[in-house]
């Protein structure tokens, strides 16, 4: 009980750092100077600790054996709310396409389409387990790491972030043609 409840902790803190980030003033942080000028850094380390307690939260689920359904399952949504949330906020502040928005949001209107397809009874399948599914989606991450990192241009930020979204898009369309029949199912 304890293990899972220190575990629960991580993830709780991740949560936390991913709403710090969304409640910066995207306009104040980007133009700060002076003895200030460390606030540019706040969304890049809240990002950071996010994305990293969130790693290290499930890890420890893991290495301690103390993995649950729920636990797995929020895994999943805090890691879709930390690619969300940075994406939003670097997006708004200039720092990622806009294109960035779809990687986004992939995750949710996948969701919610497959929920759409069981709805009107027609067939989807579990997606099996993808190495290269987690690598997009670390590459996600380190996307928008580098475009809050105040030191990067934005225009490097810019055409990195677009370089992954382009497979990051094609792979989420290549999982949405397995999970409705329409290709199988090996990587």
């Amino acid at each position: 009980m304890a293990r899972g409840a220190a575990v629960a902790g991580i993830g709780g803190f991740a949560g936390l750092a991913v709403a710090a980030m969304g409640g910066l003033e995207t306009t104040s942080w980007t133009t700060v100077t002076g003895t200030d000028a460390g606030l540019r850094w706040a969304p890049a380390l809240l990002f950071a600790i996010a994305a990293l307690l969130d790693a290290v939260d499930g890890w420890l689920a893991r290495r301690t054996d103390s993995v649950t359904d729920l636990g797995a399952r929020l895994d999943v949504e805090i890691d879709g709310l930390v690619v969300l949330v940075g994406a939003a906020v670097g997006v708004l502040a200039g720092m990622l396409p806009r294109l960035f928005l779809a990687v986004a949001s992939a995750r949710y209107v996948f969701v919610a389409g497959l929920w759409w397809r069981n709805r009107r009874g027609h067939f989807t399948a579990e997606l099996p387990p993808s190495h290269t599914r987690r690598a997009l989606g670390a590459l996600a991450m380190l996307a928008i790491f580098v475009a809050l990192v105040p030191a990067v241009d934005p225009a490097i930020s810019r055409a990195f972030a677009t370089v992954v979204a382009v497979p990051f898009l094609a792979n989420f369309g290549r999982d949405w043609l397995v999970a409705t029949g329409h290709l199988q199912g090996d990587e």
